[in-house]
């Protein structure tokens, strides 16, 4: 005979009563895991703001205008630049955007003056300068080197 304590009914209950609890369980440790990571994120959010406001604004673009002479670069695949005089006696190369290479060949070694916008967020493989994106060329004088041989006239 079956005592009452050993029944199949009791067991089956005590086991799904069990595995309720066990459910039960499970679900408000992960309800706590994910509540925990919405108030460190929220917190975080206060903290450090909106992430809109943390990039960073485009830096402006300054007209630009100098004289200086048109020189080319092998340095990496090429790069086009402007040699300016300072006022301090030194030189500053602003590298050139924005006009094709057949132009700036008919200028190379040339003084020109440019007119553009000095493109300050902006990088470029060369590395040789900022870069100005040309708007406007205009030959100043033609200070070219002279490759011709001298003549041997002697009258």
């Amino acid at each position: 005979m079956d005592s009452p304590n050993t029944s199949p009914n009791l067991q089956t209950s005590s086991v799904s009563f069990l595995a309720n609890w066990k459910f039960i369980g499970i679900t408000v440790v992960l309800g706590l895991m994910v509540g925990g990571g919405l108030v460190w994120y929220a917190n975080s959010i206060k903290q450090t703001g909106d992430l809109e406001s943390q990039m960073p604004s485009p830096k402006p673009q300054y007209e630009f205008s100098a004289q200086g002479i048109i020189q080319f670069t092998e340095l990496e695949s090429g790069c086009w630049f402007l040699l300016v005089d300072t006022k301090r006696g030194d030189a500053a190369k602003y590298e050139l955007t924005g006009i094709e290479s057949s132009r700036l060949k008919q200028y190379r070694n040339k003084t020109v003056e440019i007119h553009g916008r000095l493109l300050t967020d902006m990088v470029s493989i060369c590395q040789i300068g900022q870069i100005v994106e040309v708007r406007e060329m205009n030959l100043v004088k033609d200070t070219s080197i002279d490759t011709s041989t001298p003549s041997t006239d002697s009258t």
